[in-house]
């Protein structure tokens, strides 16, 4: 039984390596849905101060494509704000 935080850790880290490589695959935003909410990676040179890989992710919906062939998503934070961002962003859908 896992007792400590390392352990359940550790745990869940075996776990997660016996998850077919598929599982781990990035979209862009220009390839998912309207509706879907995701989280995006940072980027080189982005200096939001997010933390990187290991911050916190802020989560978004996306709302609608604009620009010719979709070269502009619309998503919306936790508190409504709308956002464009490049279609070419990687993310990773939370929920469809």
């Amino acid at each position: 039984m896992c007792n400590t935080a390392s352990a359940k850790g550790g745990k869940l880290k075996a776990e997660w390596l016996a998850q077919p490589s598929s599982d781990f695959d990035y979209l862009a935003l220009g390839e998912i849905s309207v509706g879907d909410i995701f989280i995006y990676f940072p980027q080189p040179r982005d200096n939001d101060g997010h933390g990187g890989f290991k911050g916190l992710s802020r989560v978004y919906r996306k709302v609608g494509s604009r620009g010719p062939l979709g070269l502009s998503e619309e998503v919306v934070d936790r508190n409504g704000v709308l956002i464009n961002f490049p279609s070419t962003v990687p993310v990773i859908i939370l929920s469809k």
